[in-house]
């Protein structure tokens, strides 16, 4: 008897903990569409400005913020399709050339970075734009962390057999080898009050959902680097 009540016990705070996540996810189902809405009208607005600007750098500049914009709207319908339990997601196919050249763009941004970029033609790879492109922002944004008073970052690729291997290097101080795996951890920072700890973590998850790798080393003379190899398409 005593069983028998433990286990109703039990089965009452598992339904009324899945109610209280059901209200959950509708909330930030809620709150995903009305930013969508609210971002979805900011696109359009850029896309007019784009339309009308002036110049080829101000249309270009636009045209960066109206992807940007894209990716976003992108990610909260998602965001929307977990929160509603529509968990099936596809992993569709990008261009690296393109996602990294956004990427750029927006790392540009940044006075004291300086960005080399050395791609042949690449095959598309297993992922989307979006997310592949805030992966390779967060490891250049790393790589401005880690330089200061300003340096070079750069990037590579290359085919090997079924994947693509990118690779990005830095110029600065290095990882202390205590920290090469733990840097991929969610919330380990080195970076004190100004680092959250989470851009390193989502690039491995990310990476992992693809079923690819991003692994990271010290460089010679002096930086780091990361290697990310992503599936072909």
């Amino acid at each position: 008897m005593q069983n028998a009540e433990s286990e109703l016990a039990k089965a009452g705070e598992a339904l009324a903990r899945a109610h209280r996540l059901s209200s959950v996810g509708e909330v930030a189902a809620g709150l995903a569409h009305d930013l969508r809405n609210t971002l979805g009208g900011a696109q359009l607005r850029v896309r007019l400005a784009a339309n009308e600007a002036r110049s080829e750098a101000q249309r270009e500049n636009l045209n960066i913020v109206g992807r940007v914009l894209h990716d976003a709207v992108d990610t909260l319908g998602r965001l929307q399709d977990v929160a509603r339990g529509r968990r099936g997601r596809r992993t569709g196919k990008a261009d690296l050339r393109e996602v990294i050249s956004d990427a750029v763009a927006l790392a540009r941004a940044e006075p004291r970075l300086r960005v080399v970029v050395k791609l042949p033609p690449l095959p598309e790879v297993k992922g989307r734009a979006a997310e592949l492109k805030h992966v390779f922002l967060s490891l250049l944004l790393n790589a401005r962390d880690a330089m200061p008073r300003g340096g070079t970052a750069r990037i590579a690729a290359r085919r090997a057999g079924r994947s693509v291997v990118v690779t990005v290097a830095d110029q600065g101080r290095g990882i202390d080898a205590r920290n090469l795996e733990r840097i991929f951890e969610p919330f380990f920072t080195t970076k004190g009050r100004r680092g959250a700890g989470l851009g390193l973590a989502v690039a491995r998850s990310e990476m992992d959902r693809l079923g690819g790798e991003i692994t990271a080393a010290n460089a010679r003379p002096r930086g780091a680097v990361f290697r990310l190899a992503f599936p072909i398409a």
